[in-house]
């Protein structure tokens, strides 16, 4: 709970528990400014808006109808910042590393970008690339690459978004078609970080 809500909501408990029947409206009107103000707190915070700007904010909202009206347009503003993290795109720039199993050393760290048509390719590996998908913070990004010596080698990335900036699962890397032992098969963690929004070219 938001630390300017806490203190409040605290009072109130005590409050209802020891106010008569009577008091009920006076309940009511109390807890719809209380979460009114804890909306409000959160809200900010979550847009950084300078005291100007929130003093603009609520003058305008006030003149505009009762608390209530404020509260309702305070609470939309809030679902609709958690809706767009919960629903992020990993479309864009991403800086990967990846770290051996077993053992968890470094490996390598490339650059890949992931476009809105739902395939992938590499800034910084030439001819690695393939296609993604998404199912909510589920991320699955596939492809290959053709290695001198080795033949085709195909890739599978399987992780999920840990924020709208940073992914995290498992990767492999193995030789496609080839039979079983396999001779290149190679196993990983890894991690991405959002670089930007734009890509540049894929290497070449």
């Amino acid at each position: 709970m938001h630390v300017a809500c806490a203190g409040e909501f605290a009072s109130m408990a005590w409050w209802q528990s020891s106010a008569g029947a009577n008091d009920e409206h006076i309940f009511l009107s109390k807890r719809l400014r209380i979460n009114t103000v804890c909306i409000y707190s959160l809200f900010v915070a979550e847009h950084s808006l300078s005291c100007t700007q929130r003093k603009t904010f609520l003058w305008r909202n006030l003149m505009k109808g009762s608390i209530v009206k404020l509260a309702l347009v305070l609470g939309i503003a809030a679902g609709s910042v958690g809706a767009a993290q919960a629903d992020s795109s990993p479309t864009g720039l991403w800086r990967v590393s990846t770290f051996n199993i077993p053992g968890g050393a470094s490996a390598t760290v490339q650059t890949v970008c992931l476009k809105a048509d739902h395939t992938w390719y590499s800034t910084s590996q030439p001819h690695w690339n393939g296609s993604w998908f998404q199912n909510g913070q589920d991320v699955h990004w596939y492809g290959g690459i053709p290695i001198s010596g080795v033949g085709n080698v195909a890739s599978m990335a399987m992780g999920k978004l840990d924020s709208p900036t940073t992914m995290s699962g498992q990767y492999a890397e193995w030789t496609a078609p080839g039979t079983p032992p396999l001779t290149f098969d190679r196993h990983f963690t890894y991690s991405m970080v959002f670089l930007q929004a734009e890509c540049p070219p894929a290497k070449q």
